[in-house]
């Protein structure tokens, strides 16, 4: 009797011991599972952000004309040497300018 008692007190701690070490697996198991998530949570704004990016520069463009003396802006101080180098444009020839590089980016 005392023999039986003795071995099945060992049987429940070996139990015992095999139950807390599936715990420990089970919970280092959840622990990698939820990085893994949380990864692919991040990898997925990430991607989110890149193709937010994309799509801004795609419908925003910059364009740029250069003059041929390679100027694009004229700094203004008031003196009249600032306008020297510069070329002045009708704002309806800056309109058609505009208009037609709209035409050509949308065909």
């Amino acid at each position: 009797m005392r023999r039986n008692k003795i071995e099945t007190e060992f049987r429940v701690k070996a139990i015992g011991m095999q139950i807390a070490e599936i715990d420990f697996i089970l919970s280092s198991h959840n622990k990698e599972f939820h990085y893994q998530k949380n990864l692919c949570e991040e990898i997925e704004k990430s991607i989110f952000a890149q193709n937010e990016k994309i799509l801004e520069i795609m419908q925003n463009p910059y364009t740029q004309i250069v003059l041929p003396c390679g100027q694009n802006e004229v700094v203004m101080s008031g003196k009249l040497e600032d306008c020297k180098n510069a070329i002045f444009l009708n704002i309806l020839d800056v309109d058609d300018i505009n208009y037609i590089i709209k035409a050509h980016l949308d065909s």
